[in-house]
């Protein structure tokens, strides 16, 4: 028997053993299907030794021809991975599509479909963070993140500004959970990773001086110096950077000078005239947009506000300061 032969025989038999296996295991795991896709190379190779023509290929890094071209292209083009990520793909943008309804459940249910099709897809991997971080499931969305941000191979896709985005993201998650010396730490990261023109490194700035406060006001009625001040420092860098809304620089401003105050009548005095500055900045937006800030500034004033990740603080020497010294005030928001 010649060598051709053979390896025709060789070649069909194991066409109908890989037929076999394709309908016994129609979903195989990434270990099986590289040595079933090295099997078919084989076999394709066998195969083609007994077709007649010529067939060459050229690679800038392969060059191969007759049964040696058919295995090489049999063996690295892999239509089940093209067709996985096409299908995660297209589960993961139904989940989006959940996500922007408000439909949670569902949409977990399709970004875990998507991962189970694509263990490594970005997109299922986002959005179930994304679900998880809607839900208040802060440390859950916290760890999605870290994950995919610990593989920089799973983020090719992904420019400079997504991965900052993705980063910020996952700064919210650490706000949410409560762990704010994380959070300040993760900002000052993605200022010195992000330009100083996108609006990564412009929320950062800002975010820092608001997680400073936070620790501020966690330690009132203490005067936290350490805090207020590098509050402070963070929120005088946000106020030089051009054409950046004002409102809640003022607010949070008039925040620090409360905390500061304590009995010095002066100083609450100032805190009340910053944050009539507040006030004014809201009146001077647009409609809808002055609405909207200012009915988030009542929520922020009125007892029970519930904070929610990036969101203005609740500042009680403020409030106390305010209906200390003019009593019907925030009633009159």
């Amino acid at each position: 028997m010649s060598d051709k032969k053979a390896a025709f025989l060789f070649g069909l038999g194991f066409a109908i053993i890989l037929l076999l296996l394709a309908v016994w295991l129609p979903d195989p795991t990434r270990w099986q299907e590289f040595v079933f896709r090295t099997i078919l190379s084989l076999v394709a190779a066998g195969i083609g030794s007994r077709i007649p023509g010529m067939l060459e290929l050229r690679w800038p890094w392969l060059k191969a021809g007759g049964a040696l071209a058919l295995f090489a292209l049999v063996f690295l083009v892999n239509p089940p991975a093209i067709i996985r990520d096409t299908t995660a793909s297209f589960k993961s943008s139904q989940g989006d599509s959940a996500l922007n309804i408000g439909n949670y459940p569902l949409a977990d249910q399709l970004f875990q479909q998507a991962k189970q099709i694509n263990s490594e897809s970005w997109e299922a991997q986002v959005g179930l963070a994304k679900v998880a971080f809607r839900t208040g499931e802060y440390e859950r969305a916290d760890k999605l993140y870290q994950e995919l941000l610990a593989f920089p191979s799973l983020l090719g896709p992904l420019n400079d500004s997504d991965i900052s985005m993705l980063k910020y993201q996952r700064a919210l998650c650490l706000d949410g959970a409560g762990k704010i010396d994380d959070l300040i730490k993760a900002l000052i990261e993605l200022e010195s990773e992000s330009a100083s023109d996108t609006w990564q490194h412009v929320s950062a700035i800002f975010d820092r001086g608001v997680a400073h406060l936070i620790l501020a006001i966690g330690n009132w009625p203490s005067v936290d110096e350490v805090n207020i001040q590098a509050s402070e420092d963070a929120f005088n860098e946000y106020s030089v950077l051009p054409n950046q809304p004002q409102e809640w620089l003022q607010y949070h401003r008039a925040c620090l000078q409360a905390l500061r105050a304590r009995g010095d009548e002066t100083a609450k005095r100032s805190a009340i005239a910053q944050f009539d500055n507040a006030l004014g900045e809201i009146k001077s937006l647009r409609l809808p947009i002055r609405l909207q800030q200012m009915k988030l500034l009542r929520e922020v004033m009125s007892e029970g506000y519930t904070r929610f990740p990036g969101y203005p603080v609740e500042c009680p020497p403020l409030k106390l300061i305010i209906n200390e010294l003019e009593p019907t005030r925030l009633s009159r928001l």
